[in-house]
């Protein structure tokens, strides 16, 4: 007589078994709603930022430049106000390396905030809103400037527009100068205080003035919670920019412009400007973050710039690890 039973399959009795764990054992930490913790450093503490930026262009024809940019800065707490922070920033140490055109004036620009104390106001998130001292800094980096504009002897025109190319940057009210003179910390800032939700994207705009003069660049920033751990104290946060390909055309445009009045006319001929109207552009980012307690911790950014003119093409990958770590 046959057996009328029969045992269900391995697979289905691994599968019920499974289920019953997960339904008998805790939620897990990914489950539970997210609970943001504030930006909240002690006053008093100081903190080391470390930051490691490599870039590879690769050009037409196959060529190939690289260039690497190593920063160390310290940053104190000062006192805690009633909307943010008060807080000191030093620049300590700054390498630029690499076989790219403009290495050696970034380590030039860069050079001139070494050993500069700049003293800034923070809001709660701890993103700079003023720079307090800016009178102060505008001198001492007027003095480098002034310096270093001095080593184009052999060639003035040169010399008067980088000059005042770095002026014109460093020469902006104390709002402006909070996002441009203290480096990494307004992207740090970014990913605290951010008001996100469990399952939460939040889309907005975010434009950012070309440094150089030439307007407003419009870019769209997309910022999400990726995971979080309320045991740990940790969370991850994504952040994502799109930037308008034509206003980043026209801040390149105005560059070469600038640039055509004082290098070599063969260079940039007027033909050469009125081809570059047809270039093509396109920037785009992503940035992770790792907070722990509300303050971000570690973040990496990996961005990609792109550029079609002329038959000829560009593209530039950069990645930015950057890392923040008491000091004692």
């Amino acid at each position: 007589m046959h057996c009328i039973f029969r045992f269900p399959p391995f697979a289905v009795i691994v599968a019920a078994a499974l289920l019953a764990a997960a339904l008998s054992a805790p939620a897990s930490a990914q489950q539970q709603p997210y609970v943001e913790k504030p930006y909240n450093p002690a006053v008093g503490s100081r903190w080391a930022i470390h930051s490691d930026s490599k870039s590879v262009e690769r050009r037409a024809a196959g060529e190939e430049r690289n260039q690497q940019i190593s920063m160390r800065s310290e940053l104190t707490v000062d006192a805690k106000l009633t909307d943010g922070y008060r807080i000191s920033y030093i620049s300590r140490e700054i390498k630029v390396s690499g076989n790219t055109t403009g290495a050696r004036l970034l380590g030039d620009v860069f050079g001139a905030m070494k050993d500069v104390v700049i003293r800034a106001r923070t809001d709660a998130a701890g993103k700079p809103v003023e720079v307090e001292n800016l009178e102060e800094v505008k001198t001492a980096l007027k003095q480098v400037v002034e310096a270093m504009s001095a080593k184009f002897q052999s060639n003035p025109q040169a010399g008067a527009f980088v000059r005042d190319m770095l002026l014109k940057m460093f020469d902006v009210p104390a709002q402006e100068a909070a996002k441009i003179y203290l480096d990494e910390l307004p992207q740090l800032a970014a990913a605290q205080n951010t008001g996100l939700k469990s399952g939460q994207a939040r889309r907005e705009r975010d434009d950012f003035t070309n440094p150089f003069g030439g307007g407003t660049i419009k870019s769209e920033m997309v910022t999400r919670l990726e995971s979080w751990d309320d045991k740990t104290g940790q969370a991850t946060i994504v952040r994502k920019r799109e930037t308008d390909p034509e206003s980043l055309k026209q801040a390149v445009l105005n560059i070469a412009r600038q640039f055509a009045k004082v290098t070599d006319q063969t260079a940039v001929t007027p033909d050469v400007l009125e081809a570059m109207k047809s270039i093509t552009l396109s920037i785009t980012s992503e940035t992770r973050y790792l907070l722990e307690n509300g303050a971000t911790r570690t973040m990496y950014e990996r961005e990609i710039t792109t550029a079609g003119a002329m038959g000829r093409t560009f593209r530039k990958e950069q990645d930015k690890n950057v890392m923040v770590t008491p000091l004692k």
